[in-house]
C-alpha cells in the first residue's frame, strides 16, 4: 500500500487550493493482455507564495495514497508537477503531472491525494481528500478498457457576496459515456472498502445546489448566492455511466475541488459574451484550422479586461493572442487550434475566463470540440476515341454476262481512360446557434423590412404602369 509522506502538513496544507486526478487507458482495445497501462493525469493548485512556477512544483516527497483495491500498486505516485499556470493577480499556481502507470487487467482500487488543513473557510475545515476511482474490467457493452471523464474548472472564482451566480463545470468523455455530477461524500464503498472524497470539505454547502444532466447532453451546473465573505470549498465526483443503464453501475468516478472566493463589491462579474454560445459542441476536421474571437465585457464602470485565463487547451497546435480592445466596454482574444489526424475520434476542451482590472473574474466560458475526419467527395469521368480503317476490295469474273462484286471491311476501336478525383472539403459544424435571438430578430427588422418596401415599389410599378408614370409626372 502507497503511503502519503506528511511533513509540515499544517504549513503545505494552509496553501491547498483544490485539484482533480483522471486518467485514460493507452491502448483501451488491448484486452487480450494481462496488464493494461493508463496515462494518470494529476492537476492541482496552490498559493503561489508556497510555490514557485517551475518546471517542477508542489510538495517534492508527497505521494497518492491507496484507500482500496491496493494489491495491484507497487510503486509510488508522485504528485509533484510542472507548473502550467501562474495567477499573480490571484496569488495562484496550477501545477499538473502526466504519468504512465501499469496494472493487472480488471484491477479496481482508490487513488487519493490526502493532507490535513485547509486555508481558513467558510464552512468546512481540516483535512482534504482527492479521490478517483480506476476501474480497468472489460466493458460489458463495447469489449473496451473504459477511461474516466475530464473537466476543467478554475482554480480560484471570484464573486461578489449577497448575488447569485451560475457556474456550469464542463463535462466531456471519449467513450461516449452518460456523465453525472454529485456533491463527494465522506462515506462511500468501493471494493468493500469505506472510503472519504472529500476530508472535512463533505458537504452541500448553504445556499449551494448541483444540477446534472441524466442524458449524454452531460451537463453539470451550480447555483449558489454565497452569504458570508470568505473562502468556500466545492467538492464534487464527476462519474460515467454506460449508455445503456445511465443508472447503473458507476464505470469511474473523479474528483473535482476548487475555491470561491466571496468579497464585498458593488460591481458585477465580467461575462463573456461570444462569438459561440458557452458549451457549444463543435465539429472540426482534422488538419483544419479553428478559428473563434472570445469576447469579454466588463460590467464596473472605471474597469478594463485585462486578461484571459486559459483554463483548458486542446491537445495539438492551440494557441490565444493578447486582450485586444474592441471598444470602451468591449475586450477579445482569439483562440486558434488545428488538430491533427490522430486526433480523429476524440473530443477536446477548450476552456477560459476574463479577468477584470478588479480581479474579478467571470463565469468559465468553455468549448467542446470532436475531431472528425476531412469530408471527402469522389468524382469519376470517362472517355473514349475510337479508329477505324476499311479496305474494300472489288473483283470483277467476266463469265458469260456474270459479274460479281466482294467487299470487306474492317473495323477497331480503341483508347479508353477513366479518370478519378477525390477532393476533401473542410467543413467545420456548430451543433448549437452562435448567433443569438436578439441579434437574429435584428437581421430580420434591419433587412427585411426595406427588402419588402422595394417589392412593394416594383410591384406598383407592374401592376399599375399608367397609374405610377401619371403620378410622378
Amino acid at each position: 500500500m502507497l503511503e502519503l509522506k506528511y511533513a509540515l502538513l499544517f504549513v503545505r496544507g494552509a496553501h491547498f487550493y483544490g485539484g482533480s486526478i483522471t486518467w485514460e487507458a493507452v491502448s483501451p482495445d488491448s484486452t487480450n493482455s494481462s496488464t493494461v497501462t493508463i496515462t494518470l493525469k494529476q492537476t492541482y493548485s496552490w498559493l503561489s507564495s508556497r510555490y514557485s512556477c517551475l518546471s517542477v512544483s508542489g510538495p517534492i516527497n508527497d505521494t497518492l495514497s491507496c484507500l482500496a483495491g491496493c494489491a495491484s500498486i507497487s510503486t509510488s505516485i508522485y504528485v509533484k508537477g510542472a507548473c502550467i499556470s501562474n495567477d499573480a493577480s490571484l496569488g495562484v499556481i496550477v501545477t499538473q503531472s502526466t504519468q504512465l502507470i501499469t496494472f493487472p487487467l480488471g484491477a479496481k482500487q482508490v487513488l487519493a491525494y490526502q493532507g490535513s488543513a485547509w486555508l481558513t473557510l467558510v464552512s468546512g475545515a481540516g483535512q482534504w481528500s482527492v479521490a478517483t476511482y480506476i476501474n480497468l474490467a472489460v466493458r460489458t457493452d463495447n469489449g473496451r478498457i473504459n477511461s474516466s471523464p475530464e473537466t476543467s474548472i478554475p482554480p480560484l472564482i471570484t464573486v461578489p457576496v449577497n448575488k447569485q451566480q451560475v457556474l456550469r463545470i464542463p463535462m466531456i468523455d471519449n467513450d461516449n459515456d452518460i456523465v453525472k455530477c454529485r456533491w463527494a461524500s465522506s462515506t462511500v464503498v468501493i471494493a468493500s472498502t469505506t472510503i472519504t472524497e472529500c476530508g472535512g470539505v463533505c458537504q452541500a454547502l448553504t445556499g449551494f445546489q448541483i444540477y446534472s444532466s441524466s442524458n449524454l447532453e452531460n451537463k453539470c451546473t451550480l447555483t449558489f448566492t454565497p452569504t458570508s465573505v470568505g473562502y468556500y470549498v466545492v467538492a464534487i465526483q464527476i462519474e460515467d455511466f454506460m449508455p445503456s443503464n445511465p443508472n447503473g453501475t458507476v464505470l469511474s468516478s473523479i474528483p473535482l475541488q476548487f475555491l470561491i472566493r466571496s468579497i464585498s463589491t458593488s460591481c458585477n462579474l465580467p461575462t463573456i459574451i461570444g462569438e459561440l454560445n458557452n458549451t457549444a459542441t463543435i465539429y472540426v476536421p482534422a488538419n483544419v484550422r479553428f478559428s473563434t474571437d472570445v469576447i469579454a465585457q466588463i460590467s464596473c464602470s472605471g474597469t478594463t479586461i485585462k486578461g484571459f485565463t486559459t483554463i483548458s487547451l486542446p491537445s495539438g497546435k492551440a494557441s490565444t493572442t493578447t486582450v485586444v480592445k474592441e471598444s470602451s466596454i468591449l475586450y477579445s482574444t482569439t483562440f486558434t487550434w488545428t488538430p491533427s489526424f490522430d486526433q480523429i475520434g476524440t473530443t477536446e476542451l477548450y476552456c477560459t475566463t476574463a479577468v477584470d482590472s478588479s480581479s474579478l473574474q467571470s463565469m468559465e466560458y468553455c468549448l467542446i470540440f470532436v475531431v472528425i475526419a476531412p469530408t471527402t467527395t469522389t468524382s469519376t469521368s470517362t472517355s473514349s476515341s475510337s479508329s477505324s480503317s476499311s479496305t474494300t476490295t472489288s473483283t470483277t469474273t467476266s463469265t458469260s454476262s456474270t459479274s460479281t462484286t466482294t467487299s470487306s471491311s474492317t473495323s477497331t476501336s480503341t483508347s479508353s481512360t477513366s479518370t478519378s478525383t477525390t477532393t476533401t472539403t473542410p467543413t467545420t459544424t456548430i451543433v448549437k446557434e452562435s448567433l443569438s435571438l436578439n441579434l437574429f430578430l435584428g437581421l430580420i427588422l434591419g433587412l427585411g423590412l426595406p427588402f419588402c418596401l422595394l417589392l412593394s415599389l416594383l410591384s406598383s410599378c407592374c401592376c399599375c404602369p399608367r397609374w405610377y408614370s401619371q403620378s410622378f409626372r
